[in-house]
C-alpha cells in the first residue's frame, strides 16, 4: 500500500457509531470459484458473472473461460477487512480479482439491467473499491481503464473509471447522465481534473477508491465527490438532479473491467481494466470516508491507506 498512517481500532469503532447507516446493496469480494461471482451483501441477488468478450462492435459477450478474470493472491498479504458501518471484521484474507487489460482476450463481471434494478432508483450512494494498476510502462495503449461501466457514456448511466491526464498519467474519474423531472434524458457531467495530477494511480501499489453521490430526492441539487485513500480529491455540484438516466429497452448492462460501447473499432484503444480489484461495495448511502472499508492488518492495529 502506498500510504501507511496508522490509527487505532478502538477509534474506527467511535467513527463508526457516529457515522452508522444503511446496509450495502452490492458487495463483491471475490471469493470462491466458478463463474458466478456472489453478492454477499444479499446472496443469490445481483450477483455478477465472469463473462469473456467476443465481438466488441456487438457488444457481445460469451463463456470463454481462459478470457475470464481470475482470482488471484490475497489482498494485500494476509490481510482482512474492516467495515466501520457495521462495525465488524472480516476475517481472513480478502481475494481480488485480475484484470489482464489485453484487449485480444479482456473478460469482464456481467450483471444484466434486470438484476441490478436496485440501483437505478439509487439518488445518493457510496460506491468504493481498494485496486491496484500496473506501473505506466506496463500499460496499454488505450486512455481509459474502466472500473465499473454502467450504460451507454454520453447517453445514459454512470461510469467509474482512470484516464490518462494531459502528462500521461493516470487518474480516477466518474461520469455520469443525469435525469430530468420528466424522466428523459438531461445533463451529461464529468467529474475529473482536466490541469493538474491530484491523484497518480498507475504505481503498482493498492489503493481505495470511492465515489459518493449525495443527491436530494426533491430533484434540487447533488454533489459528487472522488476519494482515493480517504482522501477528497475532487468534488463536482449540480441543480436540478434527479437521479440517472436509464433507458431499459438499451442493452447497456452493469460491467466490472471493460467499457463494451467505446473505442471498439481499435484493437489499441478498446477500454479495458488492467489491474485489480477487491472489495467492490455500493452503500444506498452518501457515506463519510470515515465509513468506508479498511483493510485490516493481522493484530489490534491496522493501516489506513
Amino acid at each position: 500500500m502506498k500510504l501507511n498512517r496508522r490509527i487505532n481500532l478502538a477509534a474506527a469503532v467511535s467513527f463508526a457509531v457516529l457515522f452508522a447507516g444503511a446496509d450495502p446493496l452490492l458487495w463483491y469480494r471475490f471469493e470462491g470459484s466458478g463463474a458466478i461471482i456472489t453478492n454477499n451483501a444479499s446472496p443469490g441477488t445481483m450477483n455478477g458473472t465472469l463473462k469473456s468478450i467476443g465481438k466488441w462492435s456487438d457488444h457481445e459477450l460469451g463463456d470463454i473461460t481462459a478470457k475470464f478474470p481470475t482470482r488471484g493472491d490475497d489482498f494485500p498479504t494476509k490481510a482482512g477487512v474492516y467495515d466501520p458501518v457495521s462495525r465488524k471484521t472480516i476475517s481472513g484474507p480478502a481475494k481480488a480479482l485480475q484484470f489482464s487489460g489485453d484487449q485480444a482476450s479482456a473478460g469482464v463481471v456481467y450483471m444484466s439491467n434486470s438484476n441490478a434494478s436496485a440501483l437505478k432508483r439509487l439518488f445518493s450512494f457510496t460506491c468504493e473499491a481498494f485496486f491496484k494498476i500496473p506501473q505506466d510502462k506496463d500499460i496499454h495503449d488505450s486512455n481509459n481503464f474502466p472500473m465499473i461501466v454502467w450504460g451507454k457514456q454520453e447517453e445514459q448511466g454512470w461510469k467509474i473509471s482512470f484516464a490518462r491526464n494531459k502528462d500521461g498519467k493516470v487518474e480516477p474519474l466518474f461520469r455520469g447522465v443525469t435525469r430530468s423531472v420528466s424522466g428523459a434524458d438531461n445533463f451529461d457531467f464529468t467529474v475529473r481534473d482536466q490541469s493538474g495530477s491530484p491523484a497518480y494511480c498507475a504505481d503498482d501499489e493498492w489503493h481505495h477508491l470511492a465515489v459518493v453521490v449525495d443527491g436530494k430526492e426533491d430533484g434540487s441539487t447533488m454533489t459528487c465527490r472522488l476519494y482515493l485513500d480517504y482522501k477528497e480529491i475532487l468534488n463536482y455540484s449540480l441543480e436540478g438532479y434527479c437521479g440517472f438516466y436509464y433507458n431499459d429497452s438499451d442493452t447497456a448492462p452493469f460491467v466490472i473491467g471493460a467499457d463494451l460501447y467505446r473505442n471498439v473499432s481499435s484493437a489499441n484503444t478498446r477500454e479495458t481494466f488492467m489491474g485489480s480489484i477487491a472489495d467492490l461495495r455500493i452503500t444506498p448511502e452518501a457515506l463519510p470516508p470515515e465509513s468506508f472499508l479498511r483493510a485490516v492488518k493481522p493484530g489490534l492495529m491496522f493501516t489506513v491507506w
